[in-house]
């Protein structure tokens, strides 16, 4: 005795293009209702506070997610005293070579030990402050690396900075770091008046409870 067939290709077809024509003539709505008023192939959406709501709630969550997404981008710092700095650095090894004495060895395992602290300081403090634009902050961030520093990013970047020196053996790059130190205070002293302006009480107390810097 033969068993039933499998159906074909030819038969798969078939009843998809039966299920087109079939909705084509009897469009559904989401209440399970056929609507005949219509000859367009689609699906209605019911009308009702409830349907705008969730329609209205998805359109804030993306434009909420889509926010997040490019404030924690504008929020990687990338300081122009560091930057100018190591770039300066670089330069005036090529002119002019000063290199840092001893072992290359030793001088790697700490500068990579000091930039891998430098990225992650970096990056934790990146995430604790997605939720904000530190362009404009709306409100303080006292999560995370910022509830033991209150520049954790410069912090960051000091360490890679200090890293990227030993690495290369670049004397120079030690040697800007003063200089550098310098500028990212004068700007670190800037930031806290505007915070102090923008959250007054609140800024205080969150400043007598955690240090500038480390």
């Amino acid at each position: 005795m033969r068993g039933p067939e499998a159906p074909t290709f030819k038969a798969f077809g078939a009843l998809d293009a039966e299920g087109k024509e079939s909705l084509k003539r009897d469009p559904i709505d989401l209440n399970g209702r056929h609507d005949r008023s219509s000859d367009e192939g689609i699906v209605r959406l019911p009308e009702g506070d409830g349907n705008q709501k969730v329609l209205h709630d998805f359109g804030q969550f993306s434009e909420g997610k889509q926010s997040t997404l490019s404030w924690r981008w504008n929020n990687i710092p990338l300081p122009e005293p560091h930057m100018v700095g190591m770039l300066a650095s670089v330069m005036l090894h090529h002119a002019r070579p000063w290199r840092l004495p001893g072992s290359k060895r030793l001088y790697l395992g700490a500068g990579w030990t000091l930039v891998g602290a430098g990225v992650a300081v970096s990056a934790s403090a990146v995430r604790a402050a997605s939720g904000v634009d530190l362009d404009r902050p709306s409100t303080l961030t006292s999560s995370g690396p910022y509830a033991i520093s209150r520049n954790p990013m410069y912090g960051g970047w000091t360490l890679l900075h200090l890293g990227a020196a030993l690495i290369a053996r670049n004397a120079w790059m030690i040697a800007s770091l003063p200089v550098v130190a310098r500028f990212i205070h004068q700007t670190v002293l800037q930031e806290e008046r505007t915070l102090e302006q923008a959250f007054g009480g609140e800024y205080l107390r969150y400043r007598k409870l955690v240090r500038r810097y480390l």
